[in-house]
């Protein structure tokens, strides 16, 4: 669920739900997602390109020990194939895939699947992407031609020379057109930098703006088999303080490039034509799927040609006849929809099955055994089959909810926490990264700094403690004072806690006694106990937990018929003392200070019969 942010992984998993004609759910299996359920209720496993096996851990030990015992067909997509290509292939020989979806072309299957190392495994090459049905169905965009704001519009990234001349050509196609469009004074809207990246909707908007779109050829011909080719990479950018460019690189890659042609069409190519957008991309092969001239306006990359190609921008009826050939070629014809694509999967997926031996009914297989007590991180990370693939927004506030499990823990915090939590920042960046450009993950000075930033600040609040915890006891000092006075509410109880390791001030205001609030570390269990619904008389009672995390303020509101509340309306109404509170610790708040990243995120604690007592809302 870490790329589903991009349309076209989105389009590529809704499209096989709907066309494939099986009943299909979505399943997260990356970041140490738990699988906590038997797959053997299902008929086929197909495991997405964006749960890259290329790269150690980063695919859940959970979700390869479930698929290593699952009895039906294992079907795996491939793309980027070029990274740590033996990882890959020792990965498909121990799950023991019996499809591989590879974005390789069929002549060279061989070379980087031989059938010797792969004998039940069958390779079907496919292209990254197909046309989607919403943008079947758009029809034409409403601006003409001749009306569209943009002359020409690209968007690119620069990722070094480690990828070869094919990964050059999509900087470089960019940067050069952008130079000779401002030297003739022709408006453009050409960027390469991560900050410029169009997602979601957006990017067929962007599309239908602009005259012509600029292309080029996707993929790497050069296979990193072991690594070697990217540790390289990584000496270099090193010792240069910088990114090799490819001419630097090419004298270490040149002889691998000339191994293999990838070449492959980009989703790119399918969206200009539904939307009638007509490209220009530099001359190649393009899955052999378009011709130059025919369906695009070829691009030398010498651009030697340059002054003709911007006079065939300004021939608008000869455009429009070009766009109208490549829509009919590639969309109209329905030979590279995503329906076309599913008949032939679900072709190789029947002569599969057909061929996968006999084994037990579903009664008979084992289900899986669940512990009857599972620690917070583990209930946070088990997952579950749901209908649509889950959103980047519910991964981040997943990690951000570990992290607070990690700083709220019943123990004190250890060093393994501070480490889980920066590992916990690192992979929320690469995962991001990952998914929207690589050339940002070759700028990790960001993510750094902040890592730096965090344990210094753990060094700093460890040394705050005491004066906090002097600051609670004078506070309930004064407390014990007020309730000897009789000046407080007779029923009223404060729970309180220092947090062990951001040095958060946390604790609980109730109305209602309970013993059970002798700490804070209970108030989780005096919540799920519904401790706080002795008087059922009066059902309006309220429990409030603030929890202070030095800059930030963060209130959670619970109440015991389940409802949410006004938060500012009813704490002001029922709790004063919690106001006086929220006052002094504003009074003393270090503005300095931030820790956005680890959040006073609280999941519901479920008893008895499943059911949380209260409702938290922030």
């Amino acid at each position: 669920m870490t790329s589903t942010h991009v349309q076209t992984t989105l389009d590529y998993m809704l499209m096989l739900k709907r066309h494939l004609g099986y009943e299909t759910e979505f399943l997260h299996v990356t970041h140490d997602a738990i699988t906590d359920f038997d797959l053997n209720r299902y008929d086929i496993v197909f495991q997405n390109y964006c749960a890259r096996m290329c790269f150690p851990g980063y695919v859940s030990r959970s979700f390869i020990g479930a698929l290593r015992g699952f009895h039906g067909l294992k079907v795996l997509a491939v793309q980027d194939e070029y990274d740590n290509t033996n990882l890959l292939r020792a990965a498909i020989r121990d799950v023991g895939y019996h499809v591989v979806l590879t974005c390789v072309p069929k002549s060279s299957i061989e070379r980087i699947y031989p059938r010797a190392e792969f004998p039940h495994t069958r390779f079907v090459s496919v292209f990254t992407g197909y046309v989607p049905d919403g943008l079947v169905a758009s029809g034409a965009p409403s601006i003409p031609l001749a009306q569209r704001p943009i002359f020409i519009g690209y968007r690119g990234r620069d990722i070094g020379g480690r990828y070869g001349r094919l990964a050059f050509d999509k900087f470089e196609i960019g940067r050069r057109m952008k130079e000779e469009c401002d030297r003739r004074g022709i408006a453009t809207d050409i960027a390469m930098d991560e900050a410029s990246r169009i997602y979601g909707t957006a990017w067929y908007e962007f599309i239908g703006r602009c005259r012509a779109m600029l292309g080029s050829e996707s993929g790497s011909n050069v296979f990193d088999y072991d690594g070697s080719i990217e540790a390289r990479y990584r000496r270099m950018k090193a010792a240069m303080g910088r990114a090799p460019s490819y001419a630097e690189f090419a004298p270490y890659i040149r002889d691998r490039e000339l191994e293999i042609e990838m070449g492959q069409i980009s989703p790119r190519v399918f969206e200009c034509a539904a939307l009638r957008t007509p490209m220009v991309l530099f001359r190649g092969r393009y899955s052999d799927a378009i011709e130059p001239g025919e369906h695009y306006i070829a691009l030398e990359k010498d651009f030697s040609n340059v002054d003709d190609v911007l006079a065939k921008l300004r021939d608008i009826p000869a455009l429009e006849a070009m766009v109208e050939r490549a829509h009919a070629h590639l969309v109209a014809s329905g030979s590279f929809s995503y329906a076309s694509y599913c008949a032939k999967l679900r072709m190789h997926f029947e002569a599969a099955l057909r061929a996968l031996p006999a084994c037990a009914g579903a009664a008979d297989r084992p289900a899986v055994r669940r512990r009857w007590w599972r620690s917070r991180r583990t209930r946070i990370l088990e997952e579950h089959p749901t209908e649509q693939p889950k959103t980047l927004a519910r991964f981040r506030a997943k990690q951000n909810l570990l992290t607070a499990v990690a700083c709220l823990g019943t123990r004190p915090a250890s060093i393994e926490d501070l480490e889980d939590a920066k590992r916990r920042i690192l992979a929320i960046h690469a995962a991001t990264l990952q998914s929207v450009g690589r050339a940002a993950c070759e700028k990790p000075d960001a993510v750094s700094a902040h890592l730096a930033r965090l344990e210094q600040l753990v060094a700093e609040i460890g040394a705050r403690r005491r004066d906090y915890q002097a600051r609670l006891e004078a506070l309930s000092a004064r407390e014990r004072e007020a309730r000897d006075a009789g000046r407080e509410d007779e029923h009223c109880v404060l729970a309180r806690e220092i947090d062990r390791l951001t040095g958060a001030w946390l604790f609980a205001h109730s109305r209602l006694f309970s013993s059970a609030l002798g700490s804070f570390d209970h108030l989780y269990e005096a919540v799920a106990a519904d401790c706080f619904a002795a008087h059922r008389a009066k059902p309006g009672r309220l429990a409030a937990m603030l929890g202070w995390q030095l800059k930030r303020i963060t209130l959670f509101v619970a109440r015991t018929n389940g409802s949410r509340l006004a938060l500012a309306k009813e704490v002001v109404r029922r709790s004063p003392v919690l106001l006086r509170l929220v006052g002094a610790i504003f009074a003393m708040c270090p503005a300095r200070y931030d820790l956005a990243p680890i959040g006073s995120i609280l999941s519901p604690w479920r008893r008895g019969r499943g059911q949380s007592s209260g409702e938290w809302g922030s």
